[in-house]
């Protein structure tokens, strides 16, 4: 690792940590009404309206909650699709299936920060980043975010992905 590359790696350590308390802070009255403004927001989006396929993501901690977005689609008639560790897979009421990844037209990804470029910073794991390469070109990737979590500029290395759409309580951002 020469020295930007480690630069960037403790910057982004400290911007993990911030942004983390940040979202953390937020008390569960501000989540639930800022959760029901982005699940909105996606709603509207023309990427959703034509989605055939929907992977979202299972909210842990204080993240943005996708759940209302993936009863919309699933009330759509869309497939909704969740990651684990092995792929990803489909719900279908008490039905879970393994599906491909090229099933997906859009993916919702949670991260601590997010900066108006399309650059997302999660927690350092790299697994979203590795699985957008199984995913066809043409796929919309939307990162989801509370407006706390958007900073002026991540520090970026060739490695991180690029989303197509930002969606916030406040503003729908496309870099």
């Amino acid at each position: 690792m020469d020295f930007e590359d480690e630069l960037a790696a403790v910057e982004k350590t400290k911007v993990r940590l911030a942004m983390r308390e940040a979202r953390d802070s937020l008390g569960e009255g501000a989540r639930t009404a800022k959760n029901a403004a982005i699940t909105a927001a996606v709603i509207s989006l023309p990427e959703f309206r034509t989605a055939h396929a929907v992977m979202a993501y299972v909210a842990f901690g204080s993240e943005v909650d996708a759940a209302g977005i993936m009863s919309a689609a699933a009330n759509d008639g869309k497939l909704v699709l969740i990651p684990d560790h092995f792929g990803l897979l489909e719900v279908t009421g008490s039905i879970v299936k393994r599906v491909e990844a090229v099933e997906a037209d859009l993916v919702l990804i949670p991260g601590l920060a997010f900066d108006a470029n399309g650059l997302r910073l999660g927690y350092g794991g790299g697994w979203y980043d590795r699985f957008i390469t199984k995913l066809r070109p043409d796929v919309k990737l939307a990162g989801l975010a509370y407006e706390e979590q958007v900073v002026q500029n991540i520090p970026d290395e060739p490695h991180d992905l690029r989303l197509h759409i930002l969606v916030t309580d406040k503003q729908i951002i496309r870099p």
